[in-house]
């Protein structure tokens, strides 16, 4: 697996890259730290001398933040973990999304406050742009977490088209040696019967090398709901299937995703949704 971790070098990362850490001990070959600045044209190209001559306020950021993108590759080592670092214009045609979809990554792990070098571009910017137009299972964090993975909930409505993840969820849950809940919220606006329900997690259990719980939670609002799930069963995760940019029934991107993320404390992976002639590995 290889695993892009974009980093804006503050606090908001801290929690992102402990978690990472743990992450690719257990499933990763390589990560990469990606770090975006508001860089002038053709920054890139010059010499470390014309950068300091033509740009000395621009080129100090930029050596700060190899320094210390350059510590977290020396970490990573230490941790018996092979990484590098790239360092990138906001301004570039390619965006995170971009990137992991051309460069073959296999994870995206970001902190859901990510902040970049324009000051234009509010806290969560990017997460949202990643989250809608990735074709890569990006995992949202936010705050301080715990390090290990071992309580993780699938949060879904159970239909079968989610059903082209279950070798993502069944490896990484596996090699992650952590407990899977299956779990459907149910509310007045988005409610279902028990049968049906029950029919449709049975159906997924099938899917999995390994037993799960499953719980059909009622609340009065989909993001109360979840908040509250995650802290009766004390998760460490939740998984949710998405929909990409035709994101239009209750787990689509850009709508109830997004705002899971942006409310919820507890780290969110989101999996994009697979045509069948379609895999993404662990």
């Amino acid at each position: 697996m290889k695993v892009l971790i974009p980093t804006d070098l503050t606090g908001n990362s801290d929690a992102t890259i402990a978690m990472a850490f743990d992450i690719t001990a257990h499933l990763c070959e390589s990560i990469t730290f990606l770090h975006l600045m508001n860089l002038p044209q053709y920054f890139m190209q010059l010499t470390d001398a014309e950068r300091k001559i033509q740009h000395p306020e621009v080129n100090f950021d930029f050596e700060e933040a190899t320094h210390k993108l350059k510590a977290l590759v020396e970490e990573s080592a230490e941790k018996g973990i092979e990484a590098n670092f790239f360092i990138g214009s906001v301004k570039d045609k390619e965006d995170i999304a971009n990137l992991a979809n051309d460069k073959f990554y296999n994870l995206i792990i970001m902190s859901s406050l990510f902040v970049d070098g324009n000051k234009n571009r509010p806290s969560g910017y990017w997460m949202r742009e990643v989250i809608r137009h990735t074709s890569v299972p990006v995992l949202a964090i936010k705050n301080v977490v715990k390090n290990k993975i071992q309580n993780v909930a699938l949060l879904s409505d159970f239909n079968n088209e989610y059903l082209t993840n279950k070798d993502w969820i069944n490896d990484f849950v596996i090699k992650m040696n952590a407990k899977l809940h299956l779990c459907c919220i149910n509310t007045p606006s988005m409610f279902f019967d028990y049968r049906t329900m029950k029919s449709r997690m049975d159906n997924f259990k099938r899917a999995f090398e390994f037993d799960t719980t499953e719980v059909i939670y009622n609340d009065y609002q989909f993001d109360t709901g979840v908040k509250h799930l995650s802290e009766d069963l004390n998760l460490d995760m939740i998984i949710m299937n998405t929909h990409g940019r035709k994101g239009m029934d209750h787990f689509g991107r850009g709508g109830i995703t997004e705002q899971i993320v942006e409310r919820l404390d507890t780290p969110i992976l989101c999996l994009p949704l697979l045509d069948v002639s379609q895999t993404i590995n662990v």
